[in-house]
C-alpha cells in the first residue's frame, strides 16, 4: 500500500512539475517525492529520510526510455483512426478565478499564432506503468501586451497533453479540460517562463513558457469576438460559442473559464487590430 502511494506521488509530481508534463528532472522528482512522502506521513514512524529517499529513487532508476516524436495535428485529423480524448486530473497549484489573477501570475502576455512541428514527449517510468508526457509547441508572437518579448519572436510553450497511438485509435491524453492548440490559430496567452531543460529538442530556445492556470491561461482569438472585426462579423459574446469553439476538450461546467474569457475579450481583444 505504501509503495503504491509513493509511486502515485512520484508520478504526480513528475507529471505536474512546473509544466504539467515531464519537465522535472529525475533528481528534482526524487527530492519532491521524498518531501511529499514525509509531509504526508506515508513513511513509517521513525523511518529515516535516507530510507525514504532510497525508496523513491528506486522507483525512478528503472526508467526505460523517453520517446520524443514530432507530429502534426493536421495529419492526425486526417487519419482514418478514431480519435479519443482521455481526461486526466491534476492538483492545481494555481487556479485563477479572474483576469486579475492571471495578470498577476503571468510573466508574459501575448497574442500568438500556433506554428507546425509540435513535439510529443513520453517518459516511461517502468514497464508496468503508463507513461507521463506533454507537448512542446512553438508560437509566433503577433502582439505583445506585457513582458520582455517582441513581435515576430518565436516562443516555445508547454501544452498539457500528449498523444499515444494504437493500430485502431489515436489517444489524446489531456490535463483537465485542455484541448490541443490548432495550427495557424491565434490565441491570447498568459505565460510563465522558466529555463529550457529540453535543449536536446529545441536548442534555439533558452526559455520554455508554461501556460498560467492550464486551460484558464489560453484564449482562442475568434474573429467574431474582435471588436475591430465586428463591423463585418456582427456582435457576439463568449456565450455565443460552444465549449469546443473556446478551446475546451470536455466542457461541462465552464462558467469560470467563460467569465475570465469575457474579461480577456473586453481588455485584450479590443487591442487586436484587423
Amino acid at each position: 500500500m505504501k509503495k503504491s502511494i509513493l509511486i502515485m506521488l512520484v508520478l504526480a509530481f513528475l507529471t505536474l512539475g512546473l509544466w504539467g508534463c515531464v519537465v522535472a528532472s529525475e533528481s528534482e522528482a526524487i527530492e519532491i517525492g521524498v518531501e511529499a512522502v514525509l509531509e504526508n506521513g506515508v513513511a513509517e514512524v521513525g523511518e529515516e529520510e535516507a530510507v525514504v529517499n532510497a525508496r523513491a529513487e528506486a522507483l525512478l532508476t528503472d526508467v526505460t526510455r523517453t520517446v520524443v516524436s514530432e507530429f502534426s495535428l493536421a495529419d492526425i485529423e486526417e487519419d482514418d483512426r478514431t480519435i479519443a480524448f482521455i481526461q486526466q486530473h491534476a492538483f492545481l497549484f494555481f487556479s485563477p478565478t479572474s483576469l486579475n489573477d492571471l495578470e498577476e501570475d503571468a510573466d508574459v502576455i501575448v497574442s500568438g499564432r500556433i506554428l507546425p512541428g509540435s513535439v510529443n514527449i513520453l517518459t516511461y517510468i517502468d514497464s508496468a506503468t503508463s507513461p507521463v508526457g506533454g507537448t512542446l509547441t512553438e508560437i509566433e508572437v503577433l502582439q505583445v501586451f506585457a513582458g520582455d518579448v517582441v513581435e515576430g519572436e518565436t516562443l516555445l510553450i508547454a501544452e498539457d497533453y500528449f498523444i499515444m497511438e494504437t493500430p485502431y485509435e489515436i489517444q489524446i491524453f489531456t490535463m483537465e479540460d485542455y484541448r490541443p492548440s490548432i495550427i495557424g490559430q491565434e490565441y491570447v496567452f498568459f505565460l510563465i517562463g522558466r529555463e529550457n531543460d529540453r535543449r536536446d529538442i529545441f536548442d534555439q530556445h533558452s526559455v520554455i513558457y508554461n501556460i498560467s492556470g492550464m486551460t484558464h491561461g489560453r484564449f482562442p482569438v475568434l474573429e467574431e469576438l474582435v471588436p475591430s472585426a465586428r463591423s463585418r462579423m456582427g456582435f457576439h459574446t463568449v456565450n455565443n460559442f460552444t465549449d469546443t469553439d473556446l478551446g475546451l476538450a470536455f466542457g461541462g461546467d465552464s462558467r469560470r473559464y467563460r467569465s475570465i474569457f469575457q474579461e480577456v475579450v473586453e481588455r485584450y481583444f479590443v487591442k487586436i487590430e484587423r
